[in-house]
């Protein structure tokens, strides 16, 4: 008795199975497909937004059949029609990367010679988008070729294109969720909402990359732009510092160190008033780092830390010294001694080595455009504070000695005449 319920119920199983089989069977690639075909032969300016939607849905439900390369082909068509040209070009390119063969490979190459030829943005990086069409098809695995294609729209970098890339990196990861690029996939996404301006995603994005993958070598890449988008977007600047320090202290040789390094400092001072710190960070940062394009800068604001903000005006004087010392050539050397002269002038009043500060300007940045009026500046210092007019007429006879084509001559020339009716 039990056998034969057994087969009562098999039988009625298969049967369904029989039953329904051709109702599932109406909904094929090859008749979707020619429905949307149809569609988009009308040429409907109002179905146009339901068929991106319908053929966007197929390329997604059927990915591995060739006919999703002429959908993409359709799609293309679609958004050409309605003016979104970044959009017509990233369809056809895919349905060119993804889909080796298929019937409309020649319409979409077509299709994309005319819209690079209309666009000036295109025309410019026509190189590489016309290599790939001329290029025979790509034969790798799909999964490859959808990495090669996602790499192509990065290296494009159209802002226009913005969407449609996160939306195929969002379709990649869910394809292939255990493919060996998955960080690089993630972090391209982190990249496009940080210039999409969507900070928040773009933080939470570089956050994940630290999640998941804790010992990528790239991710002080991550790390850094993390702490930029939460210190220059977010107002998040203690997480910031913290971030910067993870990244200093964890990775010190890797070269988003030293630019952490830097912006630890300029939070500390600019959001944080930790000025001490800030300092500290800046003086850190130019002991582990003297070669660095940032270094100069680095000395400078210790200096200007002290002067403004530290309330210690011997010690920004001896960093100004130390970076005309350290970095004779840069002309910002004329800068640190004005403001060492300005602080003995205004701070110690010290009028006789403000002076020479003044003058050192002259002698050590003659080609700087404000070393002229530093010697009258050091002469006026000692005529008018300190009463010694033979050392002012010394400060005025050298503009005309080492300046003679300066518009300072002529008013050095009458502040001699007049500083000798006083002596």
């Amino acid at each position: 008795m039990k056998k034969n319920c057994f087969f009562q119920t098999l039988l009625i199983v298969l049967l369904l199975g029989f039953l329904s089989a051709p109702a599932f069977s109406q909904y094929s690639p090859g008749k979707v497909l020619s429905f949307l075909e149809d569609t988009a032969n009308q040429k409907e300016s109002k179905l146009r937004d339901l068929l991106i939607q319908e053929l966007s849905q197929y390329i997604n439900t059927f990915p591995d059949t060739s006919l999703a390369g002429d959908a993409c082909c359709l799609l293309a068509g679609v958004y050409n029609d309605k003016g979104r040209k970044a959009d017509a070009l990233a369809a056809l390119y895919k349905g060119l990367y993804l889909y080796p063969e298929f019937n409309r490979r020649q319409e979409c190459v077509a299709m994309a010679q005319d819209l690079i030829a209309k666009n000036k943005d295109y025309q410019k990086k026509q190189e590489n988008l016309l290599t790939v069409l001329a290029g025979p098809a790509l034969k790798t695995e799909r999964e490859d070729r959808y990495i090669t294609y996602l790499r192509f729209l990065i290296d494009l970098d159209d802002k226009d294109m913005n969407e449609w890339t996160r939306d195929e990196l969002r379709s990649f990861v869910t394809q292939y969720p255990a493919d060996t690029c998955m960080y690089t996939v993630l972090q391209w996404n982190a990249d496009l909402f940080r210039q999409a301006e969507k900070w928040h995603e773009a933080s939470n994005g570089y956050q994940k990359l630290q999640s998941l993958y804790p010992d990528n070598p790239n991710l002080p890449y991550a790390i850094y732009h993390q702490a930029k988008v939460m210190y220059e977007k977010l107002d998040q600047n203690k997480e910031a510092v913290q971030a910067c320090r993870v990244l200093y202290l964890n990775y010190p040789q890797n070269e988003f160190a030293p630019p952490a390094l830097f912006m630890s400092g300029e939070i500390k001072t600019k959001k944080l008033k930790d000025h001490a710190g800030a300092a500290e960070n800046f003086r850190q940062f130019l002991d582990t780092y003297p070669d660095n394009e940032l270094a100069a800068e680095a000395l400078m604001t210790i200096g200007d830390l002290n002067r403004d903000k530290l309330d210690n005006p011997t010690k920004a004087i001896t960093t100004y010294d130390e970076f005309v010392t350290k970095f004779r050539t840069d002309l910002r050397g004329a800068e640190a001694l004005e403001k060492a002269a300005n602080i003995y002038k205004d701070k110690l009043k010290d009028y006789s080595l403000a002076a020479e500060y003044y003058a050192k300007i002259a002698d050590l940045y003659r080609t700087h455009q404000k070393a002229p009026d530093m010697l009258i500046k050091a002469g006026e210092l000692c005529e008018d504070k300190m009463k010694d007019y033979i050392k002012a007429i010394y400060y005025y006879q050298m503009v005309l000695d080492k300046f003679a084509d300066s518009r300072k001559v002529g008013e050095a020339k009458k502040k001699i005449e007049k500083a000798r009716t006083k002596i």
